[in-house]
């Protein structure tokens, strides 16, 4: 993989579930910590809701878009 397989966009609010989620994980790797999982997603929701309190960002990798030709079919 190169970096030209991944791309980072701002998250959007459908991508709330999967940042808590990483965010629950991290407090328990990086600190031993279990957060409570409705407080996290009420503080990612707060950011997605209002830019102005913070910024998440979502790497994604790129998907490969295959083209059907007749010779395929």
């Amino acid at each position: 993989m190169n970096s030209g397989d991944i791309f980072v966009r701002d998250a959007r609010k459908d991508d709330c579930e999967i940042i808590a989620l990483f965010n629950e994980a991290m407090a328990l790797e990086t600190e031993g910590i279990r957060l409570e999982p409705l407080t996290i997603r009420t503080g990612v929701r707060a950011v997605l809701d209002d830019p102005s309190k913070g910024l998440y960002n979502v790497a994604e990798r790129r998907r490969q878009d295959r083209r059907v030709s007749e010779a395929d079919q």
